[in-house]
């Protein structure tokens, strides 16, 4: 888990300055969410919510926002998770944050899918790719594509699943991973067969 969104920043008070409580609340529930004292972490990072918006800093909340978002994805709340991302979201994106709306992204998807929202998770999948794909980033793809594979065969969409597994394996062949490649178009085998059984 990260220890903070690429977006944060430290505290930008001079050293001889008491910190920032907001801060200091942050990285606390950081700690507690590491130890997994979950009450404990949502009761810091509701503090340090409080104080960023108090004090207008939107970084701050944003990741506020997120770690909050965290803690109720550790309970397995997910549409509150999902309601804090969403708040966190809409900060970073008008800070232009990729890395952060990434992020942001992957956990949603899990969300999605601990709701059964197996279509929201595709669509959220969807989006990653093109991401990935403009940034030309395979390893990310690759397991874009194998999180869309797993969520096609929970949907029950053997063939798309398999389709999507051997699209992992083609572009790790492209990488001579062929041992990779091999176990993935051998799962895209058994999952179209499984679906072939079904439909027969």
């Amino acid at each position: 888990m990260e220890q903070q969104l690429p977006m944060a920043g430290t505290d930008p008070r001079p050293n001889n300055q008491e910190p920032d409580p907001a801060q200091v609340d942050y990285q606390e529930g950081l700690r507690h969410l590491q130890h997994g004292d979950l009450s404990q972490a949502a009761n810091a990072f509701h503090n340090a919510r409080i104080g960023f918006e108090e004090a207008g800093n939107e970084e701050g909340l944003a990741n506020a926002y997120f770690r909050l978002g965290d803690v109720c994805l550790e309970t397995q709340e997910y549409t509150k998770a999902l309601d804090y991302y969403d708040q966190s979201a809409t900060i970073i994106k008008k800070h232009d944050d990729l890395m952060s709306m990434l992020a942001i992204r992957k956990r949603r998807i899990t969300c999605f899918k601990g709701l059964e929202r197996y279509q929201d998770a595709i669509a959220a999948y969807l989006e990653l790719l093109d991401t990935y794909e403009a940034l030309r980033n395979p390893a990310s793809t690759v397991e874009t594509l194998i999180g869309m594979g797993e969520t096609f065969e929970l949907m029950g969409e053997k063939d798309k699943a398999a389709e999507a597994f051997r699209t992992a394996a083609s572009i790790h062949r492209r990488y001579k991973h062929e041992k990779v490649a091999q176990e993935l178009d051998e799962r895209a085998a058994k999952v179209a067969a499984a679906g072939e059984t079904l439909q027969g």
